[in-house]
């Protein structure tokens, strides 16, 4: 990044070099207001946007402010530059001229779907997640998806013989987003840290008293943490007497009788009061299970298995 007083001699004009993942490489010339536009923007659309670098009230064309300035724009410019949430922003395709070097990045018609919100999860690849309309409530799953680092800290995990504790690093983490009053922007509201993967996520609504966050894990348990919890992070806890001897695969809740259904690996299928907090009952499918879906209005549990069959289970019929 470059600054230069504008010929006119009433602002600055910045020389941007732009350069691409595949090494291509090309110019701009940008003003502080584009950049404050920019910014305007994907903060009303994006959550932990950088801070962007004060606007001077005054004109200051000094070889010390312009240095200072220079740095302060090259570091907010990197950082957003290696965000995938706003790249994918048209004004910041815009702004950085990617559709007119790249060729990765179509200028949009319109008959387009425009982008209008997005969520970047900060630690992890999303596995599952779960939106609820009504409630404006965003629930994500999500899981170290590097085979190596996974590896590296199950390692870590390993307790050695001079240790008072192992170090219980985490692996994955369930966070509940809120959207705010009258806009499509999310914030966040909890993080539950988990030291095993996360292979599913789903609400559970309950009968005045609130409603639960429920997660699938590769231990076996399921993990939960109301929706009432306080801000903040903390270390994930599970549902008692509820685990499998695999990792559980999918999740369908039953929020009239509040049932939790799960299912995993070991072929297991498994039907939870979430009130009482034990197991009701359980059944075996002929291969694992894959997807879950519970209809309320018929109370039929549908799962589909590896082998390509869908199996309908009545849940009337159970206690």
């Amino acid at each position: 990044l470059k600054a230069r007083v504008a010929r006119s001699g009433k602002h600055i004009v910045y020389k941007l070099q732009v350069i691409a993942d595949r090494g291509k490489a090309w110019s701009l010339r940008r003003r502080f207001n584009d950049v404050a536009t920019l910014h305007d923007v994907l903060k009303r659309r994006l959550s932990s946007m950088p801070e962007l670098p004060a606007k001077s009230v005054v004109r200051q064309f000094s070889p010390e402010y312009l240095a200072s300035r220079v740095a302060a724009l090259t570091a907010y410019l990197s950082e957003i530059g290696r965000r995938r949430d706003v790249l994918n922003c048209r004004e910041a395709q815009d702004f950085f001229a990617l559709s007119e070097h790249d060729e990765r990045v179509r200028s949009p018609s319109g008959n387009d779907p425009v982008l209008v919100a997005e969520v970047q999860e900060p630690s992890y690849g999303i596995t599952s997640f779960a939106y609820d309309d009504a409630e404006g409530l965003l629930l994500l799953g999500a899981t170290d998806c590097n085979w190596a680092s996974r590896m590296d800290t199950k390692i870590t995990n390993i307790k050695l013989p001079w240790e008072p504790a192992a170090p219980d690093l985490p692996l994955s983490q369930m966070s509940l987003w809120n959207r705010r009053p009258g806009q499509l922007t999310f914030e966040m509201q909890f993080v539950c840290r988990y030291a095993s993967t996360i292979s599913c996520v789903a609400f559970a609504k309950g009968r005045g008293r609130g409603g639960t966050c429920l997660c699938g894990l590769g231990g076996g348990e399921v993990g939960f943490q109301h929706l009432s919890a306080p801000n903040g992070v903390s270390r994930g806890t599970t549902l008692p007497l509820l685990k499998h001897t695999a990792s559980v695969v999918a999740l369908a809740v039953d929020n009239d009788e509040q049932w939790l259904f799960t299912a995993s690996k070991d072929t297991a299928i498994k039907v939870y009061d979430l009130v009482r907090q034990m197991i009701l009952c359980e059944t075996d499918t002929t291969a694992p299970t894959t997807a879950m879906f519970f209809c309320k209005e018929q109370r039929k549990l549908f799962t589909g298995l590896q082998t390509g069959r869908v199996i309908v289970w009545d849940t009337s019929m159970l206690p």
